[in-house]
């Protein structure tokens, strides 16, 4: 019998939000609502990717010609190689990791909106990403809102708008700006206008309550493209996909016996191809957030 692919992704994504919103039952401090999903989220990864990568938490290490920094950032998720790279400290699953030894990271957010709470989630995001080098798949995940692909994009278009903005102020000291950013310098604009630069936005962008934003590099451009979940089929089909793609790239193909189609390649694609099955493209135009020129960097 065939499985139908939507209702495999619904019944785990089903799993994921019963324990992702427990502690939201009894509780109601935004902290432990908020780490109660992040934990959700970790098992949920966990018992898709290969023992070899392990689902931590914590902080990406900072170096400086060769030597340890004290590592300021507080990554959700992370996938991490352990297998083939040391940790440099950790405590049950909270670490500091190496940059090489991260495959993905993924921002957890129980609820997004419009302005300064999407835009600071995308700095944060942003700003993992810049520490990997470009090297880890990233990602943005919301337990709550935005329920449509055009939302998602009028936000995403927002964020261009505040880019260029922090880069006129910067470069315009009699700009007016608004009153968040009355006091800052311009490097200060230009490090935040720098984490929404093309390198580093984010490869993949899903609400629970359904939009979707897929990143796509090509010929020198970078696009936002936007999907909806299949029959019923839930938006993390969408992340799913993209991690084990990902991860996919850093295992080692075992051989497959004769006459099969397989290995560990054939097993990854079998399940990427399932989980893709579930994703349809929204009726919204992409939206291209290719940096403007000169580029703000990576």
């Amino acid at each position: 019998m065939t499985s139908n692919p939507a209702d495999l992704a619904q019944l785990q994504r089903n799993r994921l939000r019963a324990q992702a919103d427990l502690f939201a039952a009894v509780a109601s401090h935004g902290t432990i609502v908020g780490t109660a999903r992040e934990i959700a989220l970790t098992e949920f990864f966990r018992g898709l990717v290969p023992r070899r990568f392990e689902i931590l938490s914590g902080a990406i290490a900072l170096t400086e010609g060769g030597k340890l920094q004290k590592a300021s950032n507080q990554l959700d998720v992370l996938v991490v190689d352990t297998l083939d790279y040391p940790t440099v400290l950790r405590t049950g699953d909270l670490a500091i990791t190496l940059a090489p030894s991260v495959r993905v990271v993924v921002e957890s957010k129980s609820d997004l909106a419009r302005g300064d709470k999407f835009l600071d989630a995308m700095e944060q995001i942003g700003q993992a990403r810049s520490l990997t080098g470009g090297g880890a798949l990233s990602a943005l995940y919301c337990f709550g809102d935005p329920t449509n692909a055009s939302t998602l994009r009028t936000w995403i278009d927002d964020l261009l708008t505040r880019r260029r903005e922090l880069v006129n102020w910067a470069r315009d000291a009699e700009a007016t700006r608004q009153k968040k950013f009355k006091s800052w310098t311009p490097a200060q604009l230009l490090t935040v206008a720098a984490t929404y630069s093309a390198a580093n936005l984010p490869d993949v962008i899903v609400a629970d309550s359904g939009a979707i934003a897929l990143r796509v590099d090509e010929n020198g451009k970078t696009r936002f493209e936007f999907y909806s979940p299949l029959d019923g089929a839930p938006s993390i089909v969408a992340l799913a996909a993209k991690v084990l793609a990902h991860v996919s790239q850093h295992v080692v193909s075992a051989a497959a016996p004769a006459g099969q189609t397989g290995g560990a390649t054939g097993a990854f694609q079998l399940l990427v191809t399932h989980f893709e099955a579930s994703l349809e493209k929204a009726d919204v135009d992409p939206l291209d957030v290719t940096d403007p020129q000169p580029s703000l960097g990576g």
